[in-house]
């Protein structure tokens, strides 16, 4: 197979770059040893996505990489196809009420675990109540929020059990909207809605760190995860379109550094790099297996609003005027990004319009009118109470270790000294103990 080396376009303000697929030949790797029983042997297929994930567990994901392993081995009521649509999964049919409130789900009469045991409703009650409920501490539990009861159950105001969602049969159930929402079917394909089974769950927190205890219900079965080293799956045999999934072992090498990746890559050891070093991307883009594809993702930055100065509106804003968007996508990322005027990206399309072209954005983006926005920025930061920064507190700013992370860092800070006279000092932290500090 042919090597191929690949970036992201993003349609928002940054985005992140892959290397991609294949091998300059057959591996000749065979199967984990845990590999059931009538699997049958191809070649093993090694990708890096990042580095060691936290958990497995999709209700308690909260990374890109993330819902990339909780996508192979689970599965919600729907998926997303090849184009990005979204198509029945789990489910034999939706049926959804005239006005939007009403969804009535029937389950596929083949679904099962990956242990042979059938998939129910009670699975999917069980898993949205779960990932609900504040005692499970799911960073994605507001998107419930959209469900009958929802907000009041993920803000703690709520037993679980009040969540609309109510259980026909064991493939019927029927679930009551707050309000009508017409990307609903692309949240049951989101990570934080797949089943997991309670027996499986309960009294066992740590049941995805092992393939022993990790039973899922997607394509794709875990079968060993070595920590900090790689993660391995092979086709689910109970899947119920298993003969559309690869032969081949999935191997996800645990890699955080972008060059160790790249090394990698090179030297035959990966088919598919995700997370390309920003400093080789212009060389990258001459080679013969360099590809690009899309992506629709915003890029941000989280203060910390509870603590001084980050608690004042006028601050915040002044630092966001201050960012030279067009000059980060043109001369630190340069994937194609658009500058992002909003938090919600360009391409987001509800009919024939884009969200941002009924909605608007926050700032113009115009390379013409980035000086009014400086100039805004600092009569901000004055009316704060820090003329030209005078008195404001050197702070922190904290990212992970990506190249591409540190490089935005170190546009921004010095945007930020250049134009407003405000220091800050970069703090890098590995991907997991990045992922504890972040707001």
């Amino acid at each position: 197979m042919k090597k191929i080396l690949a970036t992201i376009l993003a349609v928002a303000m940054l985005a992140t770059t892959f290397v991609g697929c294949g091998s300059g030949g057959d591996t000749g790797s065979t199967p984990d040893a845990n590999q059931p029983e009538g699997s049958t042997s191809a070649p093993e297929i090694s990708v890096c996505i990042g580095p060691e994930p936290e958990t497995l567990d999709p209700a308690l994901n909260k990374s890109v990489d993330g819902a990339c392993y909780a996508i192979h081995a689970f599965e919600g009521i729907y998926k997303f196809d090849e184009n990005g649509n979204t198509i029945p999964g789990q489910a034999e049919k939706v049926e959804v009420s005239h006005d939007g409130l009403t969804w009535d789900i029937t389950l596929r009469d083949d679904i099962k675990w990956s242990d042979g045991e059938p998939v129910t409703v009670d699975d999917f009650i069980y898993s949205w109540q779960r990932a609900a409920s504040p005692e499970t501490a799911s960073d994605y539990a507001n998107l419930f929020d959209v469900i009958e009861g929802g907000a009041d159950v993920y803000q703690g105001n709520a037993d679980p059990s009040t969540l609309g969602v109510t259980k026909v049969d064991d493939t019927h159930m029927t679930v009551k909207l707050a309000a009508p929402c017409p990307y609903f079917d692309k949240l049951l394909a989101f990570p934080v809605y797949y089943p997991v089974r309670k027996d499986v769950v309960d009294g066992n927190d740590g049941w995805t760190q092992d393939a022993s205890t990790f039973i899922g219900n997607g394509p794709m079965m875990l079968t060993n995860w070595s920590h900090k080293e790689s993660i391995t799956y092979v086709k689910n045999p109970y899947y119920y379109d298993a003969d559309k999934v690869t032969d081949s072992t999935l191997k996800f090498v645990l890699l955080e550094d972008d060059n160790a990746k790249m090394a990698a890559y090179d030297n035959g050891e990966l088919d598919y790099v995700f997370q390309l070093p920003i400093d080789e991307l212009d060389a990258l883009k001459e080679r013969e297996d360099f590809g690009t594809i899309n992506e629709i993702g915003t890029y941000y930055l989280a203060f910390q609003t509870e603590k001084e100065p980050f608690n004042d509106p006028r601050v915040r804003k002044a630092l966001t005027l201050a960012i030279d968007r067009n000059y980060i996508v043109e001369t630190v990322s340069k994937q194609g990004e658009v500058p992002a005027g909003a938090i919600v990206a360009a391409k987001v399309t509800e009919g024939d319009s884009t969200f941002r072209e009924v909605g608007g954005d926050y700032f113009s983006v115009k390379p013409e009118d980035y000086e009014k926005n400086v100039e805004e920025a600092k009569q901000l930061l004055a009316e704060a109470g820090y003329p030209n920064g005078e008195g404001f507190p050197t702070f922190e700013y904290t990212t992970n270790t990506a190249t591409l992370h540190l490089g935005v860092a170190e546009a921004l800070q010095n945007m930020w000294k250049e134009e407003l006279g405000i220091e800050c000092k970069i703090a890098q932290q590995e991907w997991n103990v990045f992922l504890a500090t972040r707001p």
